[in-house]
């Protein structure tokens, strides 16, 4: 092979490689592509990593499809193939003999290859000691054996380690944790050795860096692991990997870019230790050289492009408080913090080496402190590290002041740096004021990269306030340093920059060039006064033209279009008088009065950017080329942002009328659907039961608008090769929320739907009956017929009539039933339900690691499983919810320490004013009648409902066990309170005596969950090392969850409004005490709507929370149910039809109930790995298909092939448990 042949598939597996970092949405492919390279390169090893890779990646699925497996699949074939010759021979040898091979070095590649892919194709399994002995094995080598036979056992332990890292049996998860620990310390250990042979160290991090990388990651990916193991291993990775292999002089490329990706793979996986490594225990050295990497010339993108990464990760990995837990200084409830101390000490050692490398001496570290702060502005989020230097006297002032005596490559660095503070409005404003000289002066006599940056930067400054020194005239300052360029003979210098470039080949630098002034000038379209006049210039057609040959120039010539067509935004009234005072505010002149001010202001307004200006302007772009220029923009990968820019200007050129045919026919309706996120509605429905709902995505939203405008005036069945996706994504439209330009997206989203639905009857692109019944479209359109605006409610009306040719709708009107829109609304898709369990799963972490920011309160309940005092008497109490029914139980322990149930009692308060506990104190009293000791009792609450009466409000304070304790002693009662909890606790203990459940749920008035956690999972308390594998309850308070995700209706909201405790999402939707007032609101509603009772007296089903959830279940189950239950207790006569509409109601709240609740509880069982579960509560008393139900949607929720055994149990096992903690205390 040619070295020029190999620097081109060098070139190439760059570029890949650069497209997997910036792009991972095809991430297989890519990979495959990548490993073809490297197998022309005799890279064997690289490309069998990539090609696992790709095969690993296709098991997600997001990346999974027919195409990407197979692809995959032939690759491995080809690889198996391949490599069949050369490893015959070691077919029949064993792990251990391969291994001995190594370590005696008598092994060869294709031997080590062999051994690893046995271990990728999962037919073997290392041990941790042998995994140790390879480590070892591998440090030997490093400096005395070939590159690729170290090569080749590296990646057979970073193999091994993914292994080791997922065990086959789940019991074995803290066996892995322990041996991914050892394996890491002999990493550590075999390093410390060698730490003083600096050859040692360079080679061991080229060739290894990415199994260090797997060693560290696999030990963080196990919580069980100690969190003082896992920061030592971070810190060897930073303090050792990192610092070694990121040397500039000492490294490749390659190694750089390694070491870095698995910097970045850290990140996501123990946030809080890396940053603490990198910003603390390891000193300033991990910031130096990360600042060194951010200071590479541009030419060298590869491992500074991940540097940015890192530094735009890192910052935000720093803000996250749980990164700040580990610095000493740090105090959760301390409010003094003005910034997380991590964040702070981030900013102090950015600035203090930034500072030390801008104030050098030396030219060539000065340009490197120059381009590294750059690079952190151009990093997104890193820019947080710079606000420091900023702070520092003076620095800035000297940081221009000797940019004029610097060197081109150094005055490079300084423009580059304005370049890259222009998204920094306060930065640039100050560079400005004081550059403004100098760079006017680079612009005008620099050529080459230094003038076209130049001119860059005073582009973007033009926008910009004059820079004005406070207190001095302007005639005491050089003109240069006080006044802004001519914006109009600066766009003329890029005018003139790229029309140089029409006729003649285009070399890279020429492209590079064209890109700049392509960007200059549309930093200077934000003007209004030069957008016409680059308009009548030539330039645009030219740099449609080149746009071709480069994704950059596309990207600033989508952008240029942008900013030459952009209306400006329909605001209302009082949003114009607010913009107007706030630019007076700004631009004032002495002696001006404010109405001549606005009248001023109005006109030149009027002049330059109204609709009729904006409307030329878009005109001749279009002939420009500009739609060809858009839609090849958004072909292949395209960065988010430049597709979020070609809706924006698809949107603005289908505003007029005659460009809406050109669009059509140059392919921008396919551009625009091609760029819809993968959240948008398409045609297809997965879930029969569609509620259309408002665009979140504001290019989803970009995307629709132009289409229903395009679709205003160009006949369907041409313009569109499926009207049924389009009328879907217009649809979405018309349920945007109120403001002053949703009014205008309504209009015209009717009116394209009127076109849509102006199809022939019965023919293929009829969609009438797709948008007005199966989109459910009809309950958004009425509401626009009933719109405040006329001009609304006629394209609403019209939409109308065309939908009325179409049966089920001409039915809709003559019947009049409006029951879809409540079964629509009730209706919860997978995709909810599956959203459902992620965030509730979520949240079950969240308040485990603090008692703030989480819906759930996640209280530890100590207990202890062992019966103490056989013989014994211990008794149970039990309080419901309201406090007015209390239930008492006693049991005695036999010798084997079993618990057996002796006697209960039921107690009902006949009096509303009696104290509760005086109350509980009589109950007692009259249960116990005579005792000798003093009784243990243990109490239980029933689940919370949020509708105490006045006497029972004190039942839920924390204090339950001091008040109950008061009045045993005021009533002379020998019994002491041993535990206070509520059932869902209780209904857990009583279960694990013989069941050993994990999980128990309680479904009464209210709802509550339990299960069985490890003390050390709960992150939120200190606990000693000796505690953390103690066994606790952990009382979810799961009643609260879901203010955020789960679905609500109307009805839900009312009912939650006028309840007496707001909030509670997840407990109003499935508890007893409020599903029956869902339902009755429901029936209020039809009532309303002279839908349901016209001829009836509805004053008792009016009267709130009259309508029990006990009544739904008979319902459900019987039709003659419904007329019995309103007789009864309503005096209300229904009619079969009437019958089946309340049944109906009645089915689709238990319907949503139960499957909401199904996927909460999967929640709860993935969190406690739970095989055994316990349900109780008189929901499911009530409504055993509800159990059914919600049974069903639980398993389906868990993973594949797992079992969850499900056992019902009665109200009383609550009291029971209650009496089993009082003996067991």
């Amino acid at each position: 092979m040619t070295t020029e042949s190999k620097d081109q598939l060098q070139s190439q597996v760059d570029q890949l490689t650069l497209q997997l970092q910036t792009d991972s949405s095809n991430a297989p492919r890519v990979l495959l592509d990548r490993a073809r390279v490297y197998g022309d390169l005799g890279e064997p090893l690289l490309a069998r990593e990539d090609i696992a890779r790709a095969a690993s990646l296709v098991r997600d699925p997001t990346y999974k499809s027919e195409s990407s497996v197979e692809a995959v699949e032939r690759a491995v074939r080809q690889l198996s193939v391949s490599g069949n010759k050369s490893q015959t021979e070691h077919i029949g040898a064993s792990d251990q003999e391969i291994i001995d091979k190594v370590v005696q070095g008598t092994s060869d590649v294709a031997c080590v290859v062999a051994l690893e892919q046995r271990i990728r194709a999962n037919k073997t399994q290392l041990s941790g000691e042998q995994v140790c002995v390879l480590v070892d094995a591998f440090h030997k080598m490093c400096t005395d054996c070939e590159v690729a036979i170290v090569e080749a056992v590296a990646s057979c332990v970073s193999a091994a380690l993914v292994r080791l890292s997922v065990p086959e049996d789940a019991k074995a998860v803290d066996g892995a944790a322990e041996t991914l620990a050892s394996v890491v310390q002999e990493i550590i250990d075999a390093w410390a050795k060698r730490s003083d042979n600096g050859e040692f160290k360079q080679q061991a991090c080229k060739v290894g860096a990415k199994m260090y990388t797997t060693a560290v990651y696999a030990l963080s990916t196990h919580e069980a692991v100690d969190a003082r193991v896992l920061q030592s291993a971070v810190d060897f990775y930073v303090g050792q990997i990192w610092l070694v292999g990121t040397l500039p002089a000492e490294t490749d490329d390659v190694c750089q870019s390694d070491v870095c990706q698995g910097i970045l793979r850290l990140l996501t996986s123990c946030r809080p230790h890396l940053v603490y490594s990198f910003v603390k225990s390891n000193g300033s050295l991990p910031i130096e050289r990360l600042m060194s990497l951010l200071g590479q010339p541009r030419s060298l993108t590869g491992s500074r492009s991940l540097a940015m990464l890192i530094a735009s990760q890192l910052t935000a990995a720093v803000q996250d408080p749980s990164a700040s837990s580990l610095f000493p200084e740090y105090d959760a409830k301390s409010k003094s913090h003005t910034s997380p101390p991590a964040l702070a000490q981030l900013r102090t050692l950015a600035a203090d080496i930034i500072d030390v490398l801008v104030q050098s001496t030396i030219q060539s570290e000065r340009t490197r402190g120059l381009y590294a702060l750059a690079s952190l502005y151009e990093s997104g989020a890193g820019s947080e590290m710079a606000i420091n230097v900023w702070a520092k006297n003076g620095w800035a002032e000297e940081l221009w002041d000797q940019g004029e005596f610097d060197r081109p490559e150094t005055q490079l660095a300084l423009v580059y740096l304005a370049d890259a503070c222009s998204t920094d409005t306060k930065v640039s404003a100050s560079m400005k004021k004081l550059g403004n000289g100098l760079v006017q002066e680079l612009a005008r006599t620099r050529t080459g990269e230094l003038g076209e940056i130049a001119s860059v930067v005073l582009a973007k400054w033009s926008n910009l306030p004059a820079p004005v020194n406070p207190g001095t005239e302007p005639k005491d300052e050089p003109e240069s340093d006080t006044s802004d360029v001519d914006p109009v003979q600066l766009a003329d210098t890029h005018i003139a920059r790229i029309l140089a470039l029409s006729n003649s080949d285009i070399s890279d630098p020429q492209i590079t060039a064209a890109e700049r002034s392509t960007e200059a000038l549309g930093f200077l379209c934000l003007n209004p006064l030069l957008k016409h006049h680059v308009v009548q210039s030539p330039v645009l057609q030219t740099i449609f033209a080149l746009s071709k040959k480069s994704p950059q120039l596309k990207f600033a010539a989508v952008m240029l279009i942008r900013n030459l067509t952009q209306y400006k935004p329909v605001l209302s009234e009082e949003q114009k008088r607010v913009q107007q005072m706030q630019q007076l505010s700004k631009r004032a002149q002495p002696g001006q009065t404010i109405g001549s001010e606005i009248k001023e202001m109005e006109s030149k307004d009027h002049n330059l950017d109204d609709a009729s200006a904006v409307a030329e302007r878009s005109k001749k772009v279009c002939e420009a080329g500009a739609i060809a220029c858009l839609v090849g923009a958004v072909q292949g990968k395209v960065s988010d942002s430049t597709k979020d820019a070609v809706a924006e200007v698809f949107v603005a050129l289908a505003t007029l009328h005659e460009l809406r045919g050109q669009l059509v026919q140059q392919g921008a309706v396919r551009a625009l659907l091609s760029i819809l996120s993968a959240d948008a509605p398409r045609a297809p429905l997965k879930d029969a039961k569609y509620t259309p709902t408002a665009l979140h995505n504001a290019r989803d939203k970009h995307v629709a608008w132009a289409l229903a405008k395009c679709a205003i005036s160009v006949p369907p069945h041409l313009a569109f090769d499926d009207p049924r996706a389009l009328a879907r994504l217009i649809l979405s439209l018309l349920a945007e929320e109120s403001h002053a330009q949703s009014l205008l997206i309504r209009f015209e989203a009717l009116l394209a739907l009127t076109n849509l639905a102006s199809a022939e009857p019965g023919s293929s692109s009829d969609i009438r009956g797709f948008l007005a019944c199966d989109l459910v479209g009809m309950s958004l359109i009425e509401m626009c017929v009933l719109n405040e605006h006329v001009m609304v409610r006629r394209a609403a009306t019209e939409l109308v009539c065309n939908l009325v040719h179409e049966p089920r709708v001409f039915e809709r009107f003559v019947e009049g039933a409006d029951e879809d829109h409540a079964t629509t609304s009730f209706a919860v898709s997978d995709e909810s339900l599956n959203t459902i369990v992620t965030r509730a799963h979520a949240e079950l972490f969240r308040g485990l690691s603090t008692s703030q920011g989480s819906e759930l309160l996640m209280k530890p309940t100590f207990i202890r499983p062992p019966l103490a005092r056989p013989s014994s008497v211990s008794l149970g109490m039990s309080i419901s919810a309201t406090g007015s029914r209390i239930r008492i139980t006693s049991i005695t322990v036999d010798s084997n320490s079993t618990p057996l149930r002796t006697h209960t009692q039921v107690f009902t308060m006949q009096s509303t004013t009696q104290n509760v506990f005086d109350f509980a104190a009589n109950c007692v009293r009259e249960f116990v009648q005579h005792t000798d000791s003093s009784l243990p009792v243990g109490v239980t609450i029933g689940v919370p409902c949020g509708a105490l009466t006045e006497y029972a409000r004190g039942l839920h304070a924390c204090d339950v066990g001091r008040k109950l304790c008061a009045a045993f002693v005021r009533n002379h009662l020998n019994v002491h309170v041993t535990s206070v909890t509520h059932g869902a606790v209780s209904a857990l203990v009583a279960s694990r005596i013989q069941k050993a459940t994990q999980v128990a749920a309680v479904f009464d008035g209210g709802v509550n969950a339990a299960y069985v956690e490890q003390l050390g999972q709960v992150c939120k308390l200190r606990v000693s090392e000796e505690t953390k594998s103690s066994l606790v309850a952990i009382d979810t308070d799961i009643g609260n969850f879901g203010s955020r995700v789960l679905p609500v209706t109307m009805w839900d909201r009312r009912v939650d409004r006028e309840s007496k405790c707001v909030g509670r999402v997840f407990e109003k939707l499935v508890g007893g005490h409020y599903m029956g007032e869902i339902v009755r609101n429901l029936i209020i509603d039809m009532v309303d709507r002279r839908l349901l009772f016209t001829t009836c007296n509805v004053q008792e089903i009016s009267v709130p929370y009259s309508f029990h959830s006990a009544y739904m279940g008979p319902i459900i189950e019987d039709l003659e149910a419904v007329d019995a239950v309103f007789a009864a207790e309503f005096g209300i006569q229904c009619s079969p039809i009437e019958c089946r509409i309340i049944r109906s109601l009645c089915s689709m709240v238990v319907e949503r109930a139960a499957r909401v609740a199904g996927a909460v509880l999967a929640a709860v069982v993935l969190k406690a790995k739970a095989d055994k579960v316990v349900l109780s509560g008189t929901v499911f008393d009530a409504n055993p298909r509800m159990l059914d139900e919600t049974v069903r949607e639980m398993q389906s929720r868990l993973p594949n092939g797992a079992k969850t055994e499900v056992v019902v149990q009665s109200p009383s096992d609550e009291l029971f448990g209650a009496a089993v903690n009082a003996a067991c205390i």
